[in-house]
């Protein structure tokens, strides 16, 4: 398999001996006389695509005649498809090609090569800007060349690609490129290409590329054309000498990078086409590539919104898993609201069997919301539920939670969390709270009364004891337990809720006979305080009411 450790190249020798080496960028490109062939190949006997040259899924190179009219020749033999490996030949009319892996050097041909991007130093500094002078004068088919280029980049979602595709619009008529790439531009460094330079004639003299002008580009932030001609009174002295060539050149920016650096579109020009139409046109090209260029931007950053909607929605469906089945064989009435702010939230609910005909209840809110909450909310379900299936005690249950949450947790971040366990046949209630809102016992008729508040610090926070306090829930008594999602809610003058206006809302519902009728109430209460307003935190409720 073909391992080189740089960019591989065509080089390709014309019949006059003239030498172009074209760096690889892709892994299929299609040979042809075709200007919009990949390697365009100015060669009467070459067909418009005449083979393409191509990597298998091994990394190895191949090369496949298109059903060409005089084919494609490998080693003196006409081939169909056959691989090739670095330093091989094959002709195509009168050009001969060779594979190289970008470490080649033949120094045969050092006499003959030709490099493919020639820097000039300065020589003068007269440039022409879309600023200066009239206005420029664009014919309407060149508008919509343009703008018919501008659709076809739209379908491009490869940005090298989208560079390519830029680069051979300049050389299809009516604009007159010679040559065409996209540079890296930084102060004080050399330029970068950063896709394969485009020749209206492949082996044609390498493109030369103007320091000065592209010094210019950076200084002024704008595109701007130069001349090495006085052909007309738009042409403007470029810092290639005439000995080297006359020609005319243009530079546009296409964006701008950290650390002043620029990708540039630089493009070389007949001497006669110095004036600003065709600068304006480079320049209308240039803002089809950055629309294109912004619009795949947008579109891959609203897929990878939509991507993380969809898991976001998977979270919410697992941790709506996690919120318990209500179950009427444990001789208690139960009803739950749960309700993240989020997509996901931070508050855990449960209700656990235990034995002896006991019922462990519990709500916790971890400080913060989101993703990160929502995994702490996991893990506390996973504890809890491991700790019942072994048989711990209430204490020994918060003291094993608190232990692990304090290696888990990162600083300053911790749970509130009451537990309780109430014996269904006679009302008998043992609790812990550890920083939570105090739990609610309403009787049934408008009035009700606060359990022990919460005697520990909030857990993860310290190590520390914990012992259970004792209570009572009589027949016909209903106990709340909820988040602070609901006890700092505005009330209707603007002062937060706080423990006593929750509990005073859930005794004053019209009926009190079961927990789903007091939970459905007291929701339409809440969503009446929150009209027109996003809630701040996670609300949870679990009833649980003596029959």
């Amino acid at each position: 398999m073909n391992t080189a450790t740089t960019q591989p190249v065509l080089e390709m020798r014309d019949a006059e001996g003239k030498v172009a080496r074209l760096p690889i960028q892709a892994s299929r490109l299609v040979l042809g006389r075709l200007e919009t062939a990949d390697v365009c190949l100015a060669d009467p006997l070459a067909s418009r695509a005449h083979a393409e040259l191509f990597q298998d899924d091994d990394g190895d190179w191949r090369l496949r005649d298109l059903d060409s009219h005089n084919g494609t020749w490998v080693g003196g033999a006409r081939i169909k498809e056959c691989k090739i490996y670095f330093g091989d030949s094959f002709t195509i009319g009168n050009i001969a090609i060779r594979l190289l892996s970008g470490e080649h050097e033949d120094k045969d041909d050092e006499k003959d090569h030709k490099p493919w991007m020639t820097l000039t130093r300065p020589h003068g500094e007269w440039f022409t800007s879309l600023h200066e002078g009239p206005p420029p004068r664009v014919r309407s088919d060149h508008l919509s060349m343009v703008a018919q280029a501008g659709a076809r980049l739209l379908t491009l979602d490869d940005p090298d690609q989208r560079l390519a595709a830029l680069c051979q619009l300049m050389l299809q008529e009516p604009l007159p490129g010679r040559s065409a790439v996209v540079l890296r531009v930084a102060p004080d460094a050399e330029p970068q290409i950063l896709c394969p330079v485009q020749m209206r004639v492949v082996g044609d003299a390498p493109p030369h590329v103007s320091h000065t002008l592209l010094e210019a580009v950076l200084q002024r932030r704008q595109a701007l054309m130069a001349s090495n001609t006085q052909s007309s009174q738009d042409a403007i002295e470029l810092s290639i000498a005439t000995e080297h060539l006359t020609m005319t050149a243009a530079a546009c920016p296409l964006s701008e990078e950290p650390g002043g650096q620029m990708d540039v579109l630089y493009v070389t020009l007949p001497p006669g086409y110095a004036g600003t139409e065709w600068l304006a046109l480079i320049v209308l090209a240039g803002e089809q590539h950055r629309h294109a260029r912004i619009t795949w931007a947008h579109r891959r950053e609203a897929e990878r919104m939509a991507a993380i909607e969809r898991e976001l929605q998977e979270a919410r469906r697992l941790q709506m898993q996690l919120v318990p089945v209500l179950r009427t064989d444990l001789g208690l009435d139960f009803a739950i609201c749960f309700e993240p702010c989020l997509a996901v939230g931070g508050d855990y609910v449960d209700i656990l069997p235990r034995a002896h005909g006991r019922v462990l209840v519990t709500v916790a809110d971890v400080c913060g919301k989101g993703i990160r909450a929502a995994l702490t909310t996991s893990s506390l379900h996973t504890m809890v539920h491991s700790g019942v299936k072994f048989g711990f005690s209430l204490p020994q249950l918060m003291t094993n939670l608190n232990e692990y949450l304090l290696d888990m947790l990162q600083q300053g971040t911790f749970v509130t969390m009451i537990a309780l366990e109430i014996d269904a046949a006679n009302g008998q209630i043992s609790s812990v709270n550890a920083g939570h809102p105090a739990a609610v016992v309403l009787d049934g008729r408008g009035s009700f009364h606060t359990l022990e508040e919460a005697q520990y610090f909030p857990l993860g926070i310290d190590k520390q004891e914990f012992i259970a306090s004792t209570a009572q829930l009589l027949p016909g008594q209903t106990l709340a337990l909820f988040s602070d999602g609901l006890s700092e809610l505005p009330g209707p003058e603007g002062r937060l809720w706080g423990t006593g206006g929750v509990a005073e809302a859930l005794s004053n519902v019209s009926d009190s006979s079961n927990a789903a009728a007091i939970a459905a109430e007291f929701a339409q209460r809440v969503e009446q305080l929150l009209t027109g307003r996003h809630a701040p935190d996670d609300r949870t409720l679990l009833l649980l009411r003596r029959p």
